[in-house]
């Protein structure tokens, strides 16, 4: 057996202490990845801390690191941080891989940078690498928390291309983009999501609806709420009550809708009442309002506030204002605090019989509760002294509403057009002496 001499020995026993030094750098670098992907979202500044550990003991942070930072910063909402990590990478001769790019992209995200999270997307294709559905989902949800709604619709035309097909999630992402008067979109989107044969879940239903009940798309809302039920999908309380808010004054589509609801054992809540007696309310239909009420009541549920602001309003829009007054006192039995929409429901009933008397006395309760008049109270005020034909009655609801620093509209001012020298006279006197409290 040959002798090994002195210079082996000496370069063997090198070789042993390198590898040995080696497992200890890689040793080390897997102990700062694994602390900094136990990272939470509000323990991001511990990021340094890691990486001055490194930098004590020479050590450069391989790709693992900066990916396992990235995405700490990330979760701690540090978009700009993230950013220059991924910077970093470049100048330190690393290559930036997939991971890299989406945990950058996503750190943007989250914190809303759309236009950097785009930024962020193009240079990833730019390096050929290509994105993922989370990738561009990541881009579109924060485009959709912006309302870009041309760039979420973009990125979903632009996916098809790259080989990359939208998922349910990221068109029900760019749905919520959509703002009321972006209702056609969702109507592309929904589109598209039936050209690639995919079946809209319940959450892509209830941001369509959404969208179309706030643009006053009453029709596409309901056609959607039927779709669902179609797909075989039960609707929730959130999806009813946006059917039945979106029906608007089609008082028998939204009474339709509870009828169903109940039929499918679906357990109303206050808000369903409250927005079916809205409907009503709108299509003038006060005494199925009141009957509304009367079993939100007797449900054994807390009827709110606006529970009896609507039932008014119900009653004001037909001019009931005995049965507006009942339910008043209904709501002062329950011990609720009137607001200023409860009186100026009421006084809009009291308008349009000229009840001047009654809706001075209510003014006189709101200011004794501490309740602002606003420019909608002093116009019913005025109505209701015009429709007894006595214009003094007008100017005095003017020199009052003046002293209460609100600012008459348009209607109000054609009330004083023609008498500023008595207005001014009743200002001078301040208020009428039967005004004051």
């Amino acid at each position: 057996m040959p002798s090994i001499g002195t210079g082996g020995r000496c370069s063997a026993a090198q070789e042993i202490r390198g590898c040995q030094s080696l497992a200890a750098e890689r040793q080390v670098l897997r102990e700062v990845t694994k602390q900094l992907s136990k990272l939470g979202k509000n323990q991001w500044r511990e990021v340094s801390l890691q990486f001055r550990r490194l930098a004590e003991q020479s050590l450069q942070p391989d790709a693992f690191v900066y990916n396992t930072a990235i995405i700490a910063y990330g979760r701690g909402h540090e978009w700009q941080a993230s950013i220059h990590m991924l910077a970093d990478m470049g100048s330190e001769a690393l290559e930036r891989n997939a991971i890299s790019y989406a945990a950058a992209l996503g750190a943007c995200a989250k914190a809303k940078q759309w236009v950097v999270a785009t930024q962020v997307l193009r240079s990833m294709q730019s390096a050929s690498h290509r994105p993922d559905v989370r990738s561009y989902s990541d881009v579109i949800g924060a485009a959709a928390k912006k309302q870009e709604w041309a760039l979420a619709l973009r990125i979903l035309s632009d996916m098809p291309e790259e080989s990359c097909l939208p998922d349910l999630f990221a068109f029900s992402l760019a749905l919520s983009a959509c703002a009321s008067d972006q209702w056609a979109f969702a109507l592309e989107v929904l589109r598209q999501i039936h050209s690639q044969g995919l079946v809209p879940n319940d959450v892509v239903f209830s941001n369509v609806m959404s969208t179309f009940a706030t643009a006053g798309q009453w029709q596409h809302a309901v056609e959607s709420f039927a779709q669902m039920c179609d797909a075989a999908l039960l609707p929730d309380l959130v999806a009813y009550s946006t059917a039945i808010s979106a029906a608007g004054a089609r008082w028998q589509c939204a009474l339709a809708l509870y009828q169903q609801m109940s039929e499918q054992e679906v357990q109303a809540d206050v808000i369903i009442f409250n927005t079916v007696m809205q409907s009503l309310a709108e299509g003038q239909r006060w005494q199925l309002a009141l009957g509304q009420l009367a079993a939100l009541c007797d449900s054994g549920l807390q009827p709110t506030l606006v529970s009896f602001n609507t039932a008014i309003s119900a009653c004001g829009r037909c001019g009931r204002w005995q049965s507006a007054t009942e339910v008043f006192a209904a709501l002062r039995q329950r011990h609720f605090a009137a607001d200023a929409v409860t009186y100026n429901s009421l006084l809009s009933a009291l308008e349009r019989h000229g009840l001047w008397a009654v809706a001075l006395s209510l003014v006189q309760d709101m200011q004794r509760n501490f309740v602002r008049a606003d420019v909608i109270t002093f116009n019913s005020l005025v109505s209701s002294s015009g429709r007894c034909g006595d214009w003094q009655r007008s100017l005095y609801v003017l020199a009052l509403m003046e002293s209460s620093s609100v600012q008459p509209d348009e209607c109000l001012g054609c009330s004083r057009q023609g008498k500023p020298d008595r207005i001014q006279h009743l200002q001078l006197q301040g208020p009428p002496v039967f005004l004051l409290l």
